[in-house]
């Protein structure tokens, strides 16, 4: 009985070592695969600096290679991620957007990683630039296209382009796929307008948020805030404010602020 046991290991044995041996030949046959195994291992190990030049060794080298968006994608991120090279990254950005420019399923994603790189590498005008082209792209969800609109006014209103910002908020809140997210909006908006002093704008925008059924709980609190503290320094109004102030105690994020209002007022 254990003669057969030790046949039965051996043989199985033999069929493993055998696979290995295969599988090694089959890479010693095929570079490309070599290549990328070599790669990954090197990442995988934490040996990032010669993953990255293993990956661009592949991308030179296997122009039409199966595996190029694996390459692209870590080339992409030690360069701008681990080792922090912005100008590096954006060239191979740059290059990893031109070569998929007509693959729509990999450019949507693409799009929304490169964008954001941009716009945490204070590169605000590339960044609107390709939020712009993501939002050319057929099929996006509403949802998609506000939070692509969104990103495009916060990179706006860095570089103090306002009219534009107000422009893209007013696109996301149209584009909205329900009450809620179009009263963020236009929230955001009322916010920007108050930074600019068009008060009265804000004003208006805040009072529809306030009567409107669809905002959502937070929303309408955020907004009823931002009106309480508009009248609270108009003349005759602070009575009105504080009766606002009353209205979301239990529903504004933060109730310790809204109560040291209140105690204000009733003084």
């Amino acid at each position: 009985m254990p003669v057969v046991r030790f046949r039965r290991t051996a043989a199985v044995l033999g069929v493993v070592l055998l696979t290995l041996a295969l599988g090694c030949a089959a890479e010693e046959q095929n570079p490309e695969a070599a290549l990328l195994s070599r790669a990954r291992t090197a990442y995988v190990a934490g040996e990032l600096l010669k993953a990255e030049k293993l990956y661009q060794n592949y991308l030179q080298t296997y122009p039409d290679g199966a595996e190029r968006l694996e390459a692209w994608n870590r080339v992409f991120d030690i360069s701008s991620g681990i080792v922090g090279d912005v100008a590096a990254a954006s060239k191979i950005a740059d290059a990893m957007l031109m070569e998929y420019s007509r693959n729509q399923r990999v450019l949507s994603q693409m799009y929304e990683t490169v964008a954001e790189f941009y716009a945490g590498t204070g590169q605000d005008e590339r960044a609107v630039e390709i939020w712009n082209n993501f939002l050319d792209l057929p099929g996006l969800s509403p949802e998609k296209r506000r939070q692509a609109r969104l990103e495009q006014f916060r990179a706006l209103e860095r570089l103090k382009k306002y009219a534009e910002a107000l422009d893209a908020l007013d696109a996301a809140a149209q584009e909205a796929p329900d009450g809620q997210s179009r009263a963020s909006c236009l929230y955001d908006k009322a916010q920007l307008l108050l930074r600019l002093k068009r008060v009265a704008a804000a004003k208006a925008l805040l009072e529809k948020l306030h009567t409107a059924s669809d905002a959502g709980r937070r929303t309408r609190a955020l907004a009823v805030f931002s009106l309480a503290d508009i009248l609270e320094n108009e003349s005759g109004q602070r009575k009105q404010a504080l009766k606002l102030y009353e209205s979301i105690l239990d529903t504004y994020p933060n109730p310790k602020a809204v109560q040291a209002r209140i105690d204000y007022l009733r003084k």
